[in-house]
């Protein structure tokens, strides 16, 4: 019999053979979420099971918050973030679309893409619209809901800083030198100036 260690059913991937029951085989599966979880093989195939609950979780909150986004704390986040990367009278403007940051075509018209996806990728109010990469654009594979330590942290990367008459964003000094951003603000913490962080040897010992 082939394996079907790694076959996918819905969000679900499967890991390893669990038991049988009454001659039906059950698997030990993955979902997309993290959980895990026994299935049927009757239940995967037939599209019974798809996930650990999960789908079903994000879909019924979606189906409880369409009914009136407009005003909704999501629906000003859409707001706001076009207002920074569109709108020149702004007063955030100039760090954002003054900086060539925009959003995608995705989003840009489309409150209902935004909103989608903001519930599929773990949205709740105690949380704020972050981009992974604070040079990058305003789209689905950048962005992500933080919280304010972790934007707090991603805030610094923006940082200009100028050694040997070259200047860059720290964020980019990270990739020039081969260092992470997070060792960066680990150095700095420890007490390196922002120039010895980037510039120290990766295997060089530090207090």
């Amino acid at each position: 019999m082939q394996s079907l260690v790694g076959k996918r059913f819905g969000s679900l991937t499967i890991e390893s053979f669990a038991e049988k029951r009454r001659s039906i085989a059950y698997y030990e599966c993955l979902c997309d979420c993290g959980s895990k979880l026994t299935a049927s093989i009757y239940d995967l195939k037939r599209g019974h099971t798809q996930s650990c609950g999960c789908l079903q979780r994000a879909r019924t909150a979606i189906a409880h918050l369409k009914h009136g986004q407009r005003h909704t704390r999501l629906w000003y986040c859409w707001q706001d973030m076009k207002a920074r990367c569109f709108n020149p009278k702004n007063k955030r403007y100039s760090e954002y679309g003054g900086r060539g940051i925009t959003v995608c075509a995705e989003w840009k018209d489309d409150f209902q893409a935004f909103f989608d996806w903001a519930i599929w990728n773990g949205y709740s109010d105690s949380l704020t619209l972050d981009r992974r990469e604070v040079n990058g654009n305003y789209e689905p594979l950048n962005c992500r809901w933080a919280t304010g330590m972790e934007q707090g942290e991603n805030r610094q990367n923006t940082k200009l800083i100028t050694i040997d008459g070259e200047t860059h964003h720290q964020e980019e000094w990270a990739r020039i030198k081969g260092l992470s951003s997070s060792l960066i603000i680990h150095r700095i913490k420890r007490g390196m100036t922002p120039e010895e962080a980037i510039t120290t040897p990766l295997m060089r010992r530090y207090k």
